[in-house]
């Protein structure tokens, strides 16, 4: 999924952004609440996640706006007030749900994750794009109903391109998202486990991989 964070607690934003990722989501944050609206007003999120304090413009108002403007994103409001009134605000002005801080990490995915199949009819074990087909609980890929052999981290990196379909990833976002913990892992291992996943879709669906030349790579929508 590609999600929106806005969260002007650089720490806590830096975990969030660091879980999201290693489960290959692709997430844009901002600290201030005039940018993140801008940005969830004229770019394509599936959801967003807002602080409810923010420099500039509130997260109730941010929801608000983006409901007023027709935003498809879901909306995820965090906060440290915890009572029943302010979630019933919170509600009332657009948010599909809310977490009070402090918060599980492993919560807060569940919550993006169960607000992105109410909104868009996400699948929360199977992803489906053209004719490829990934089964997140046996890790199995069908193409074209024929299953393909993927090892751990030729599945991540096909998951990852069929969740930001559409979006171009960088050499740098496929490494952080699929090599989290290993900083020694070079730019250039992208292009290997690129060409050894277009090689296994090949002749079916390698073509819904492509090179973006000088930013990187995108699954077609």
């Amino acid at each position: 999924m590609r999600i929106l964070l806005i969260e002007d607690d650089l720490k806590l934003a830096k975990l969030i952004s660091t879980y999201l990722t290693r489960h290959h989501h692709l997430v844009e944050q901002t600290t201030d609440g005039d940018q993140g609206l801008d940005w969830l007003l004229h770019r394509m999120y599936d959801v967003a996640i807002i602080d409810w304090m923010l420099p500039h413009r509130s997260g109730p108002d941010i929801c608000a706006i983006a409901r007023a403007a027709d935003v498809k994103a879901g909306l995820l409001l965090l906060t440290a007030r915890g009572d029943i009134d302010d979630r019933i605000t919170g509600l009332r002005r657009g948010a599909d749900d809310y977490l009070t801080k402090p918060f599980d990490l492993g919560e807060l995915l569940a919550r993006v994750e169960a607000i992105a199949r109410r909104t868009h009819g996400v699948n929360d074990h199977r992803i489906i794009s053209h004719n490829v087909q990934l089964d997140l609980r046996s890790h199995s890929v069908l193409v074209a109903n024929t299953e393909v052999q993927l090892t751990s981290t030729e599945f991540a990196l096909l998951e990852l391109f069929i969740r930001n379909q559409g979006h171009v990833l960088s050499r740098e976002q496929i490494l952080q998202a699929v090599w989290p913990d290993d900083a020694n892992v070079l730019n250039t291992a992208v292009d290997v486990y690129v060409s050894y996943v277009r090689r296994k879709l090949h002749p079916v669906a390698h073509q819904y991989i492509e090179t973006v030349r000088g930013l990187g790579y995108r699954w077609l929508a």
